[in-house]
């Protein structure tokens, strides 16, 4: 086996592919420095451009997992795998984003959405754990996340808990989401990670959880609560040398540095002098110094853990984009990191990046993450949208070019001059552009110049890569030009330098003294002048203070129309308050009197009484209720409980619920959705509240004889709840103010059919904390139409 291996080691290194055919590698140098980069794409034999996964067997073989199928490679040759249907003999699904091998040479490979497959290369089979009575029928999901394992021990995370594959047992050990270890966003795995104690670490996208060898979980969520950490998204785990754990947060928590003997935690952030660039990591690795490397969305960061102090590098340091995927390191400990705009090398004993772009030979300037590998003999892999990239660190020399900054060109008023080491210019030239470059071709939109001009400049002034400088206006006098600068790797070259000297004016010319009367009319006339301008801005003054005056009058009078629709609000508010008790009270004194009376009431007026009490007291406590929801949502306090649920069914329970309630009325009440079903994540406790306030609400402004219609549709991964009525409708200048608590219309109409304009505010909320939308359409005594829109999936 080990003669295979090094066979197929040997192989690899001898070739290298090209954007079109697969050549020699001597034939293919790289444009940045003498390094060799494999183009591996379709063209080679790659089933799918975008790679998703890299894995190494045990063989020597390299397996890549794409968006359309599995495939296996020796250094020449693919072997793919994908879904054929019928074909038992097949992988399952063919988009792969987990794969392993076990101690068995088993090959594990999950798929999103289709199951787990087990290939058995000895006897070219493949068992699809896709179908009922076999192993899948015991998985929790078939939508599959990540597969880690040791020793006869296989991991299967999944968007729906865990699964334990113990083969020396043959037994399967499974959490779900409805056990108590995890529920909701808890249950849906995002990174498997085994330490050197066989402790597996597990992170999901609500928390972080261990399981022993025993297979017993322990509930890590604690750390983060007793620490202050909000977001339990958990993007990577890494243990360093001496058994620290540090874990990545996905969103905005930074990272956590756990201390798994002690118990200490410490979270560092973007927050902290001289802490993270961004809070949000997607990968950690560590150097053989102890330093931990952390990839974020906005930089590459190096905490050095004898100094506690975290070190960043941005594009402003040189790295080509600061969206970074992965981090691999070399035999000299320099990492490589792949971002989105190429691949980046940081030299630790020079202090800079070198970067690799697609005009090195890159697949694309864009990768993917979880994509990179770092194979047993050294070879890198890089994964992105159009193939991927397999190079040796250790091939890459960089050559130096110590040539200095060539002047090319100089221009004096717009004309080109022959020039030696010193330039002249007359007392009619006053303006001269200087040209220059580098004699580095590898990527001249790295070099950067600097200049500066002995007797103007104080300091060295940054060209960019820009190849010229003008000076306009020079004074008689001497001057040196210098210029150097930086190549496409950091290094600054020697400085070049040309003397200027510029013929001193003829003071004492017929020309200077028509220039001097010239100048002295010029600054007479200025001060005559002057004393209109100052009128002119005196009078610009004037105008723009009254201008101010008239914004500050309009301001004032939407100060007074907002306090005038706050009262409305509140006189609206004090009319809904009153009613129901007024009739509460009413129908206390009442009983209270015919007990004083000892006069008998009969159980129908008794009923009659209580029922009145009950619906007016369900009304009071549904306007408070609404008044602290809509008081909790503008706090940020209101919660919502997110589940999938069938959003037709529960339109329609809850409109056949209120329907003979609306028929009371008179009303005809039409449920017409144009699905059968519909899955979608929601609070169905608020949507059925929102559903109620609408309902209700075209009730309310409904006569007798009236028609209310329900309308349920699908659009573009959204769901469509109509509620649409024959009422009273809405004047167009109040379609703005109907969902503002404070500018709800207060009129005859309004105080007629009852409302405090709480239920629609409260409404709208509820959807929009839903990330959806609740739009109105409505005209002035034709009725109104209400739109309840929802997204299937929540973000």
């Amino acid at each position: 086996m080990i003669d295979k291996l090094k066979k197929i080691i040997f192989i690899i290194s001898m070739i290298i592919i090209t954007n079109e055919n697969l050549v020699f590698s001597d034939s293919n140098i790289s444009n940045n420095g003498g390094i060799n980069f494999k183009r591996i794409t379709i063209e080679d034999g790659l089933s799918q451009t975008t790679v998703e996964y890299i894995y190494q067997d045990s063989d020597g073989y390299m397996w890549f997992g794409t968006d359309d199928g599995l495939n296996k490679y020796d250094g020449i040759n693919f072997e793919v795998y994908k879904y054929k249907g019928e074909d038992e003999n097949s992988i399952s699904g063919n988009i792969i984003v987990a794969i392993i091998e076990d101690n068995d040479g088993y090959i594990w490979v999950g798929s999103n959405d289709e199951g787990v497959n087990i290939i058995d290369r000895s006897n070219d089979k493949v068992y699809r754990l896709d179908k009922e009575g076999e192993l899948n029928s015991l998985l929790t999901s078939t939508d599959i996340t990540v597969i880690n394992g040791y020793d006869n021990k296989i991991f299967i995370g999944t968007n729906n808990g865990i699964n334990i594959i113990d083969k020396d047992k043959k037994e399967i050990i499974k959490y779900l989401e409805s056990d108590s270890s995890f529920d909701s966003d808890k249950s849906k795995i995002r990174e498997i990670y085994i330490d050197k104690d066989k402790l597996v670490w597990i992170g999901t996208r609500d928390g972080l959880y261990t399981m022993d060898e025993n297979y017993k979980f322990s509930n890590l969520n604690d750390i983060f609560k007793d620490n202050n950490i909000n977001d339990r998204v958990i993007s990577s785990v890494y243990e360093d040398s001496d058994g620290e754990i540090w874990i990545g947060l996905s969103i905005d928590g930074g990272l956590v540095r756990y201390n798994k003997d002690t118990g200490k935690v410490i979270n560092y952030t973007s927050n902290d002098k001289n802490g993270l660039s961004y809070n949000s990591v997607k990968d950690i690795n560590g150097d053989s110094s102890g330093n931990i490397w952390i990839a974020t969305n906005y930089g590459l960061n190096k905490f050095n853990k004898s100094e506690n102090k975290f070190t960043q590098y941005t594009e402003k340091e040189g790295l080509s984009n600061n969206f970074i995927y992965g981090i691999l390191f070399d035999e000299e400990e320099n990492p490589w990191v792949s971002t989105n705009y190429g691949v980046s090398k940081y030299d630790i004993n020079k202090e800079k990046f070198v970067n690799f772009s697609i005009s090195d030979g890159l697949q694309g300037n864009e990768f993917n993450g979880y994509s990179y590998f770092k194979a047993s003999d050294g070879e890198m892999f890089f994964g992105g949208i159009s193939g991927l990239n397999s190079f040796y660190p250790k091939d890459y020399k960089e050559r130096e070019i110590k040539e200095k900054v060539n002047i090319s060109k100089v221009q004096i008023n717009g004309k080109s001059i022959n020039f030696d080491d010193v330039i002249k210019l007359g007392r009619e030239n006053n303006s001269i552009q200087i040209q220059y470059f580098l004699a580095d071709y590898r990527n001249v939109s790295k070099i950067k110049y600097y200049y500066k001009m002995e007797g103007i400049d104080d300091d060295w002034i940054s060209a960019e890569n820009m190849n010229y400088v003008s000076y306009n206006n020079l004074f008689a006098g001497e001057y040196e030009f210098q210029v150097v600068a930086i190549n496409s790797y950091g290094d600054m070259g020697e400085v070049e330098s040309i003397k200027i000297i510029k013929d001193p004016p003829i003071f004492m010319s017929k020309t200077a003294f028509a220039i001097y009367l010239i100048v002295i009319a010029f600054i007479l006339y200025r001060r005559w002048n002057r004393v209109k301008i100052l009128n002119k801005l005196v009078e610009q003054r004037t105008e723009q203070l009254n201008n101010k005056l008239v914004e500050n009058k309009i301001l004032y009078e939407q100060l007074i129309n907002q306090e005038k629709r706050k009262n409305n609000y509140f006189i609206n508010l004090s009319h809904e308050l009153r009613t129901p008790l007024n009739v509460i009270l009413s129908i206390e004194q009442l009983i209270t009197v015919l007990n004083k009376k000892d006069n008998h009431i009969d159980k129908k007026k008794l009923n009659h009484y209580m029922e009145a009490l009950r619906g007016n007291s369900k009304r009071l406590l549904k306007l408070i209720n609404d008044i602290i929801d809509t008081a909790k949502i503008e706090s940020g306090m209101y919660k919502l409980d997110m589940k999938d649920n069938d959003i037709v069914y529960l339109v329609e329970e809850l409109a056949l619920s209120m329907k003979d309630f609306i028929e009371s009325k008179d009303i005809e009440l039409i449920i017409d959705p144009e699905i059968e079903e519909k899955i979608i994540e929601c609070d169905a406790g608020e949507i059925e509240k929102c559903i109620v306030n609408v309902l209700g609400n075209a009730a309310k402004f409904t006569e007798a004889g009236g028609r209310i219609e329900v309308i349920i549709t699908e659009e573009n991964g959204f769901v469509n709840i109509k509620v649409k009525d024959t009422g009273i409708g809405i004047d167009k200048k109040d379609m703005k103010s109907i969902f503002d608590r404070f500018g709800q219309a207060y009129n005859k109409k309004t105080e007629e059919f009852g409302g405090s304009g709480i239920g629609l505010s409260l409404t709208k909320q509820i959807i929009e904390l839903h990330n959806g939308e609740l739009l109105v359409n409505s005209e002035l005594g034709k009725g109104s139409e209400f739109t309840m829109r929802l997204p299937e999936k929540q973000p």
